[in-house]
């Protein structure tokens, strides 16, 4: 699983910021078997063009989703987000449900003798939003 520095930042800030102790020991297990995926050059660039293509048409998206849509496509992945409407706009972007992604995750932990309450996913939305995105699934 690949995770994006963005989201990484987005969920660590959120959590802290609530003081979410179990939240952030839940998330950093899961992070901690993950590869944190830098910004590139390519992924920046292609973030910019969809920025401009989707302004002009009057359906901008913030920075971050933007540069989070980018690396996805550059590297040809899935992004994993509880707010597919927001992402649609994205024009070849693969998405899908985190919620579905979080159950092949806890499903696997299990196997492992690690069971995960579902309380537990909330880190998904550490922000109180529903567009924490995890980037990653190789298409």
């Amino acid at each position: 699983m690949n995770i994006s520095i963005l989201t990484y930042y987005e969920i660590v800030s959120g959590l802290k910021h609530r003081d979410a102790h179990q939240q952030m020991a839940t998330f950093l297990a899961f992070s901690s078997q993950s590869n944190i995926v830098p910004l590139t050059e390519p992924s920046v660039m292609l973030a910019a063009h969809i920025y401009a293509d989707l302004r002009a048409a009057g359906m901008p998206l913030d920075d971050i989703d933007l540069l989070i849509a980018g690396s996805a496509l550059v590297n040809d992945w899935i992004l994993v987000t509880h707010n597919t409407k927001h992402f649609e706009r994205i024009e070849g972007l693969q998405l899908m449900r985190g919620a579905d992604l979080y159950g092949l995750w806890l499903l696997g932990r299990r196997s492992q003798n690690h069971a995960y309450a579902p309380a537990d996913r909330r880190w998904l939305t550490a922000r109180g939003r529903q567009d924490a995105v995890v980037l990653g699934v190789p298409c």
